[in-house]
């Protein structure tokens, strides 16, 4: 249950902020303390479970083991250190007339759906809704790389959403053809991480080389691999210095997880040699 109320604290401050005012910005600020603490103190009282040798699965959705715990712990300190920033940061936005309190209000739903979405991701126990997570983290961060509404904001906003969204597209197909090769079916139809690693073994080598293109190519996008990586510079620059801090500290580890669980399989189907050479490649690039 500790995975289950990590992932819904963000998800239930969203939905408390966004019945609140945008005159009550002190309740808004506390709402977000309360969630950063209570999200950064669960994420250590798993910590200190799973080394006991837990295991934290949340129905057939939702699978938290050694790598995505990791991804979790930085999203949760990452996160908990950027909402006590923000608070500050746009109470001097506020005092210089800059932003008004509906703006503020609209960043701090923003902000925590974001953190919901990444530790979706971060926990996501079948590729599909992994990426679905992914996905929903780009549709909340363009709208704050566009928070101040200045031409130069829109455009990277856009920019980014774009080239994102195909990117994921692609993605999305590498991760349908790495679900299309398991010979036999699980039960209930969800294929999860777990499936695919037991079924790995025995997939096509070609369909599986090209499925991990699709899949480098696509999430690499996310993660700002060469030669994806245009829309960068300008979401990082035109941003609010928070969300500049989470899209590069957490966002692009998140995506960077997703293409290093894909290559797991890609190792167990076919050896380590390819996927290896193809990181290498990008990386030198």
């Amino acid at each position: 249950m500790l995975l289950a109320y990590l992932i819904a604290t963000p998800f239930l401050a969203a939905l408390f902020i966004l019945s609140l005012k945008p005159g009550e910005t002190r309740l808004i600020e506390r709402t977000v303390r309360i969630a950063a603490l209570i999200g950064a103190a669960l994420c250590v009282n798993i910590l200190m479970t799973f080394e006991s040798g837990a295991i934290f699965v949340v129905g057939s959705y939702l699978a938290l083991d050694a790598l995505s715990l990791l991804l979790s712990l930085i999203i949760s300190g990452v996160g908990c250190t950027v909402a006590f920033y923000a608070i500050g940061y746009l109470r001097q936005e506020v005092k210089k007339g800059i932003v008004g309190p509906r703006r503020v209000k609209q960043f701090f739903v923003l902000f925590e759906l974001f953190l919901f979405a990444m530790l979706v991701a971060a926990n996501a126990a079948n590729p599909v809704l992994m990426w679905i997570a992914i996905e929903a983290t780009t549709l909340s961060t363009a709208f704050l790389i566009s928070f101040y509404n200045k031409p130069t904001a829109t455009e990277a906003a856009w920019k980014y959403l774009i080239i994102n969204s195909l990117g994921l597209l692609i993605g999305f197909l590498g991760t349908l053809l790495f679900l299309a090769l398991p010979q036999e079916v699980v039960e209930g139809g969800i294929m999860t991480w777990a499936d695919l690693r037991a079924a790995a073994p025995a997939f096509h080598p070609v369909v599986v080389k090209v499925a991990f293109l699709f899949v480098l190519v696509g999430y690499g996008t996310k993660v700002g691999l060469v030669p994806m990586h245009t829309w960068l510079p300008d979401a990082h620059g035109k941003a609010p210095s928070p969300i500049s801090a989470l899209l590069s500290g957490v966002l692009l580890n998140v995506a960077l997880v997703s293409v290093l669980r894909f290559k797991g399989l890609t190792d167990l189907s076919i050896g380590s040699e390819f996927s290896s050479m193809l990181l290498l490649y990008f990386g030198l690039a």
